[in-house]
């Protein structure tokens, strides 16, 4: 995240005891309320965090000169679309883990590609695409059969790992933005 990111973050959730007790959710008299406060302070963490991670996200795809089309932050209508992005036709989302495959939307693996955050042993992070068969094609190039426990292992290698019902292509994001870029220079 980033220091503004971080800043705005505590900015909201300052307020967030204040907004729930003039809302009368917050009533003296029952201690275990300040639960609901944990639960609220939650959700907002985990909504900004994300949002500051597409941010991230989007702002090095710019710099890096790859051509994608985005959903407006700022739209509500917009930031309910089922894809992040667009890149060279294919639509995309950003993650900031693998948490989405334990949904079942996320073991059918609706969209083209998933640009993830993944963190290894030791808590370092490294950023991948997951990429399904037709996207890969237009981009090209080999892969390594594996799973996804051993995929530290062989990234920054194209892998091809099968998730739920699909076969997908993980790169790394680096690898991931040259081929794109390559193929949109065409």
């Amino acid at each position: 995240m980033t220091q503004a990111g971080v800043a705005d973050w505590a900015e909201v959730a300052g307020r967030i005891p204040g907004i729930l007790h003039e809302a009368g959710l917050l009533p003296a008299e029952q201690p275990a309320a300040r639960l609901l406060v944990a639960y609220c302070l939650y959700w907002w963490y985990a909504f900004a965090y994300g949002y500051m991670f597409e941010i991230e996200v989007r702002r090095d795809l710019e710099q890096s000169g790859v051509e994608f089309l985005a959903h407006s932050l700022v739209s509500r209508e917009e930031r309910l679309s089922r894809h992040d992005l667009e890149v060279s036709g294919f639509r995309g989302d950003i993650k900031r883990s693998l948490a989405f495959l334990q949904t079942a939307r996320g073991r059918h693996l609706p969209l083209s590609f998933y640009i993830v955050r993944l963190t290894q042993a030791g808590n370092e992070r490294t950023l991948v695409v997951m990429m399904r068969q037709p996207m890969w094609n237009a981009i090209d190039g080999d892969t390594i059969l594996t799973t996804i426990e051993a995929l530290a292992e062989v990234l920054p290698t194209a892998a091809r790992i099968r998730i739920g019902d699909a076969e997908v292509i993980v790169t790394d994001y680096e690898l991931w933005k040259r081929l794109v870029r390559r193929r949109q220079a065409k």
